[in-house]
């Protein structure tokens, strides 16, 4: 069966994230290391991008967590500004979209999408938006997937999905959706 959607991840695939950096200038609005503040996202991350936590809460725990000495509006600025699209593989959906259903599949949190929706031309090309905040469960969770065949009505068999993660690639795969673990684009395009 021929292939007529297409799923992608946003994160590593279309858009880049530099943490590390965002971790730095954090750094500077706390007494803790980056280390010990990459160890407080990590503990409050998931249930946000899940959905469970709002970003006001998201926001609160960190800054208790952390001791944050940062506005909610300043780390939500910190928070978004390392996210840049990458325009090498954005360039690419215009033409993709003449001739495939186009779907980004993203485990993400209501601030990003947010920030990259208002930001980034490339969502024009998309007819469908698939993210793990809203719907309470990602990647690798079969129900995500199942949740984009639904909107592209498409079987697994005509999919292609698109990710820089092996573990959802893989997961995807099991589900019968031919997949690609995205690490370059001349990989992932050849």
């Amino acid at each position: 069966m021929a292939i007529k959607t297409i799923m992608l991840d946003l994160g590593g695939v279309l858009v880049n994230w530099d943490y590390d950096n965002f971790l730095a200038k954090l750094a500077k609005h706390s007494h803790k290391s980056q280390k010990e503040l990459e160890n407080v996202i990590k503990s409050v991350y998931e249930p946000y991008e899940l959905g469970s936590y709002t970003s006001d809460e998201f926001f609160y725990e960190i800054k208790k967590k952390a001791d944050l000495e940062i506005s909610k509006e300043d780390f939500y600025n910190l928070w978004n500004h390392g996210l840049h699209e990458n325009l090498q593989a954005a360039s690419l959906l215009p033409s993709l979209k003449r001739n495939y259903f186009l779907v980004s599949v993203s485990n993400s949190n209501e601030q990003h999408v947010s920030y990259m929706e208002g930001n980034f031309t490339f969502f024009n090309y998309l007819n469908e938006k698939v993210y793990s905040h809203l719907l309470g469960f990602g990647k690798p969770n079969r129900l995500i997937f199942n949740e984009a065949l639904t909107r592209s009505r498409s079987k697994p068999e005509e999919c292609l999905f698109i990710d820089d993660n092996k573990e959802f690639v893989e997961s995807a795969a099991r589900l019968g959706i031919s997949a690609i673990h995205h690490d370059s684009l001349n990989s992932t395009v050849a």
